[in-house]
């Protein structure tokens, strides 16, 4: 593979690592270590290359019939995103490391424009309800966008808000479930669809969080509309995501247990006085918490010898 390729690179890791109901994965821990390999500037066929340095599993896959094929087909058909494109989300990288997603099934433009998370509960009183939506179409009003996780209540709400702002508004809704799933009826959603999982794979709890964990560390920054003390998605997100350094979580005040508990977790409170607007602007503008992939399951992207001369924006978010 030719450096800077990011076509090939693309099509390879669309190949190795994007969920298919007929087809198995590589493993994702070994995506970095995989790059570097392609990258290495040695002669030979990518699966000579791959074997000769021990990656037998991967040259194995590739070496499936038609799966090269149909991989580029979708990279072709604007279907896939994955570390080599320059879309891809550097907060994925700064946050997750090697446990940032290689390869996702996509459908429609990732926006260019910076993303700000919108979570919280499904089920909302009409106070809370017309919150989420004000919060969406402020951030699109200060220039930003949204990415929220494609559920009822505050993600749908949020989202609808930054389109009621702006119909072109940048939006990316992360789905804890395939793209084609029966679940989640596609006509509810507008903007950019991503899913990690297989076409038809229904929700669960555990691909709720994996997609928890890209919505809190997309751009680092994320508002928590609403949230119930020690229960459900949005509680048990939030929680993971500080004690992972995430990102920053600006965490709305309605004078409950789950705001007191997720402020004394890290969060950041959110008065919702009338200057709700420019406290929100002043937190959005304030450091980021340093990410510790190392300290909660995550493999450290910065692997010895690891140049990314294949894709120089991963190389640009690390140093």
């Amino acid at each position: 593979m030719l450096k800077g390729d990011w076509h090939v690179g693309a099509c390879i890791f669309a190949g190795l690592y994007l969920a298919c109901d007929d087809w198995g994965t590589a493993p994702i821990r070994r995506w970095s270590q995989v790059a570097d390999c392609l990258s290495s500037g040695h002669d030979g066929t990518v699966l000579s290359r791959l074997r000769s340095s021990g990656f037998w599993e991967e040259a194995v896959l590739l070496d499936e019939p038609r799966r090269l094929s149909r991989a580029e087909e979708w990279v072709n058909r604007g279907q896939v995103l994955t570390v080599f494109d320059s879309r891809y989300p550097s907060g994925w990288l700064a946050g997750l490391g090697s446990g940032a997603p290689p390869a996702l099934w996509c459908e429609g433009e990732v926006p260019a424009a910076e993303l700000v998370g919108v979570v919280g509960s499904r089920d909302l009183p009409l106070e809370t309800q017309m919150f989420a939506r004000q919060v969406g179409g402020h951030l699109v009003a200060t220039g930003l966008g949204v990415v929220s996780g494609g559920a009822w209540g505050s993600d749908e709400l949020g989202v609808a808000g930054a389109l009621a702002r702006s119909g072109s508004a940048p939006v990316v809704q992360i789905l804890p479930c395939g793209l084609d799933s029966s679940g989640y009826g596609k006509a509810r959603f507008d903007g950019c669809l991503l899913s990690l999982f297989s076409r038809q794979a229904s929700f669960s709890g555990g691909q709720a969080m994996i997609r928890n964990r890209l919505i809190y560390s997309w751009s680092r920054r994320a508002v928590v509309v609403h949230s119930r003390f020690k229960v459900g998605g949005t509680w048990g997100g939030a929680t993971d995501a500080l004690r992972r350094g995430l990102g920053r979580l600006i965490v709305a005040d309605w004078g409950d247990r789950a705001t007191e508990g997720l402020v004394a977790l890290g969060g950041d409170r959110l008065g919702l006085g009338r200057d709700w607007r420019s406290d929100l602007d002043y937190r959005l503008r304030q450091p980021l918490p340093v990410a510790q992939p190392d300290l909660f399951g995550f493999i450290g992207v910065r692997e010895s010898g690891s140049n990314y001369c294949v894709f120089p924006h991963v190389a640009a978010a690390l140093a």
